[in-house]
């Protein structure tokens, strides 16, 4: 599964992913609390692409949050 992210700000990234009916958009955004996103349990995708995305969006909205970690990632355009 392709995925693509297509934006980074301190309020929202977007994750741009290639599902077997297109392309799905996946924003994640920052909240007074956390972060959130939409529920995409019902994409046509696998269980693995499933808990692979779930993680990239988890890793991704605890970098909105500022919470570290010991890699450093680039994001190029």
């Amino acid at each position: 599964m392709n995925v693509t992210i297509r934006k980074v700000s301190e309020e929202q990234t977007i994750i741009e992913v290639q599902t077997r009916n297109g392309i799905k958009e996946l924003p994640i955004t920052k909240t007074e609390f956390g972060y959130s996103y939409p529920d995409f349990a019902e994409w046509d995708i696998s269980d693995k692409n499933y808990y692979d995305l779930e993680e990239l969006v988890d890793n991704l909205g605890d970098k909105l949050m500022g919470k570290s970690s010991s890699l450093n990632i680039s994001y190029g355009d």
